[in-house]
């Protein structure tokens, strides 16, 4: 068999248990619940099930959609998360790995660029449970944002510690960049803002600077009281109810007073960006090239996960607070802010700029999709928030980077 195709039924089939795997955090995560144990069982009967079960696919279809024990419907919802993961990890090994769109993938081939790879379909992987969730409940966990943040900052500097005689080639030597690379100004931007970033909480934690939003509980219990007590005297409350839910989202009556703590707190890190860019440019040429990376790789790759990471929380933070300002109601959710930055981590600064730019026109097709659906059912039509916007423009980043950024008429590497 050709190792290509035998690879993409690997990854489709490994990809396709993880998506089981998402259905449980999915499911789990936002009430608290540890997702490795216990071991899954039917939410109706309680009754644990067998691993013949819980088979990917093909379980749901020979269980025909329905429990073993107790005969209670089991949602599509996992066999279809189960399907489309695996078919993500598998477009995206063909993608890297046998087209050209990013030939810095292909030309190392999996041997030297596992790391990245694994990095990347674990992101993915990330963004599938986050759009499940933030779907339904308007929440992004921050376990979620904060595991791929950490998984980025050790595999990928790994990466070229392991294999340093392919770094150039890894750093974009064939007009691709798998990496996230930072030179000399990005470095100090990044040793900048981890300072900044270190003061500010600090700042916050002896009370100097305050948090936003620290009265947002007691608030949600008063409104939530306020509509179990009108929901007594209405008739279809079945037909309010997503209303409801993105009213209780928005409810907060002092939004642009809290986003002010917010820009408050940016403001350290923010600066120490600038200040560690203007010293940093200050002591380095100002055109460096990659021959100039030799001595420590991985540490500009490192800075260039930071700076990623500033970049993506950044764009959407800065988003949040002046919409807020502008509109009187949360522009942004904080989730998003760090979804963001766990997002450019992974894929570099640059990279996560396009994403934010990229999302809403997957919001308007998302939008076209469902007002056509709704017409159809003739149901209401269901605003998405922005992280599965999110999710799906860093799906056509790491596919179609390139072809994106000749069209922009932007450097492809270093």
């Amino acid at each position: 068999m050709n190792p290509d195709i035998m690879w993409l039924i690997v990854f489709f089939i490994f990809g396709a248990n993880i998506g089981s795997f998402l259905n449980v955090v999915a499911y789990r995560l936002p009430e608290g619940k540890s997702i490795v144990s216990p071991p899954s069982a039917c939410p109706n009967c309680n009754h644990q099930l067998a691993w013949y079960d819980n088979v990917p696919i093909l379980g749901w279809l020979w269980l025909r959609g329905k429990c073993r024990y107790c005969k209670t419907p089991i949602s599509i919802q996992y066999p279809v998360i189960e399907f489309i993961t695996g078919f993500l990890w598998a477009l995206l090994y063909y993608t890297y790995y046998m087209t050209d769109l990013r030939p810095g993938f292909g030309f190392l081939g999996l041997d030297a660029t596992w790391p990245i790879f694994l990095t990347h379909i674990i992101m993915i992987s990330a963004l599938i449970a986050a759009t499940i969730i933030d779907s339904k409940l308007y929440i992004i966990p921050l376990q979620i944002p904060y595991f791929v943040l950490i998984i980025a900052l050790i595999a990928l500097p790994l990466s070229v510690a392991l294999d340093a005689p392919n770094f150039l080639a890894l750093t974009g030597m064939l007009n691709d960049q798998p990496l996230p690379i930072a030179t000399g100004a990005g470095i100090g931007a990044a040793i900048g803002g981890i300072l900044g970033l270190g003061l500010a909480f600090v700042l916050l934690k002896q009370g100097t600077l305050k948090r936003s939003f620290n009265d947002w509980d007691t608030l949600m219990e008063q409104f939530e009281a306020e509509q179990k007590a009108s929901n007594k005297t209405r008739k279809h409350k079945d037909r309010i109810e997503a209303e409801e839910v993105q009213e209780e989202i928005f409810y907060y009556p002092h939004p642009r007073r809290e986003v002010l703590k917010e820009l408050a707190f940016v403001f350290f890190p923010t600066i120490g960006i600038f200040l560690g860019m203007f010293v940093a440019a200050g002591n380095d040429p100002s055109q460096e090239t990659a021959a100039s990376f030799t001595q420590a790789p991985w540490l500009h790759v490192l800075a260039g996960c930071i700076c990623g990471y500033f970049v993506g929380c950044g764009i959407v933070w800065y988003t949040r607070i002046f919409g807020t300002l502008a509109f009187g109601k949360e522009a942004m959710g904080l989730g998003d802010v760090h979804l963001l930055g766990a997002i450019g981590a992974v894929v570099g600064a640059l990279e996560a700029t396009l994403i934010f730019f990229v999302a809403p026109f997957i919001g308007l097709i998302a939008a076209v999709l469902m007002i056509g659906a709704s017409t159809l059912l003739k149901g209401q039509v269901k605003v998405i928030p922005y992280g599965p916007y999110l999710a799906g423009a860093t799906y056509v980043i790491l596919i179609f980077r390139n072809e994106l950024l000749t069209l922009l008429n932007l450097p492809l590497g270093n």
